[in-house]
């Protein structure tokens, strides 16, 4: 399979159903610190000082925090739901602590400096990192949504990334 390096203005994507219906796959890490991924199925795409992003959720305890918190990029990468829902279910629920996620799903997987890129996936986007936040409790309007997400308050961290590049598979 190969990709193309696509613009923003080409993008041709739902990104609430590629987010909520479709889950991510977040990637990041280097050379030196290794690699995790993550399906996440909270973010958004759109643009932020004057610049394409997208932002993405993940929870602290999250093996995957570690690489995104330690490299300058990372990426998000869209699948076909209904042909990789399996492998994404895998990505969200084991544990890069404790194997190969990659391996066990059969997903590959190629280094492109310091990204990794799906050749599989529809879309990759390669973002540097801008912005990280935590979520804090006292932002919360709706205590429902605090209270029903959040019952033990591990806030999600927000990342913001600028989107360096787009590689659409053909």
């Amino acid at each position: 399979m190969t990709m193309q390096e696509i613009s923003y203005h080409d993008l041709d994507l739902n990104a609430v159903e590629a987010v909520k219906d479709g889950w991510l796959v977040v990637s990041s890490g280097n050379p030196e610190m290794g690699w995790n991924q993550m399906t996440v199925s909270w973010g958004s795409l759109g643009c932020i000082w004057n610049r394409p992003a997208i932002t993405v959720y993940i929870r602290p305890q999250r093996y995957t925090r570690k690489f995104i918190d330690g490299s300058e990029r990372f990426t998000v990468s869209v699948f076909d739901p209904k042909r990789y829902r399996k492998e994404l279910q895998m990505l969200g629920t084991l544990s890069g602590r404790d194997c190969d996620k990659l391996k066990a799903t059969g997903i590959a997987a190629m280094h492109d400096g310091d990204v990794i890129l799906y050749p599989e996936a529809e879309l990759n986007f390669v973002c540097r990192t801008m912005y990280q936040a935590p979520i804090r409790a006292e932002g919360f309007r709706d205590e429902r949504i605090r209270a029903s997400v959040y019952p033990e308050a591990d806030y999600h961290d927000l990342y913001i990334g600028e989107i360096e590049r787009i590689l659409k598979k053909i």
